[in-house]
């Protein structure tokens, strides 16, 4: 046994206290999480004004009510400059079939978003939100570990599967584990 004094003790606590801190989630840069393979982002699209929206339209022809009015085009496009910036690169980029979702993926610099069922909003029908909750955690279970995704959809949905609320834009970083998802972070614009 090694016999320290009583202030290097305190010496030792305190290196040990600032070690813990430095690698902790609360201290971890949510970027460099967002960019390692496997991650999984959800964004919450961007509000179209009122509640709701139409679906079943590309984005050209999504009628004006459904699609966001510019301070939520200007958060899009400052989300997507982010995610671009920090050279975060989604294998896929998936969204609700509904027009502002659509839209968002459009605004953010991924034109290739790909409409997936699963993400269809929760709004008008809670109940649906554990079957369709399992069945998009299914999906990302098949994809090969290291595909980093991409998921736009609505509040409720995301509310659905992380227990979170996100702000109109936010993005939540997570990650599969054992087939659920767990938040590691969470991507926010000032």
């Amino acid at each position: 046994m090694i016999a320290v004094s009583q202030g290097g003790r305190r010496w030792l606590t305190m290196l040990w206290t600032i070690a813990l801190l430095l690698a902790s989630p609360a201290w971890a840069d949510p970027l460099a999480t967002a960019r390692a393979p496997g991650t999984i982002l959800l964004m919450r699209q961007t509000l179209p004004p009122g509640v709701g929206e139409a679906g079943g339209f590309g984005v050209a022809d999504c009628p004006p009510p459904s699609r966001a009015d510019d301070t939520g085009q200007d958060l899009a496009r400052r989300m997507g400059n982010r995610l671009i910036t920090a050279k975060i690169r989604p294998d896929i980029v998936a969204t609700g079939p509904g027009c502002a979702a659509q839209e968002t993926a459009a605004l953010m610099g991924f034109r290739k978003a790909t409409p997936w069922a699963e993400l269809f909003s929760l709004l008008r029908d809670r109940n649906r939100a554990p079957t369709q909750s399992a069945a998009l955690l299914a999906r990302l279970s098949a994809l090969p570990p290291e595909t980093r995704v991409l998921l736009i959809s609505h509040q409720v949905n995301i509310a659905a599967l992380t227990g979170i609320t996100p702000a109109n834009g936010e993005v939540i970083v997570g990650r599969l584990r054992n087939g659920a998802l767990v938040v590691q972070d969470r991507l926010r614009l000032k």
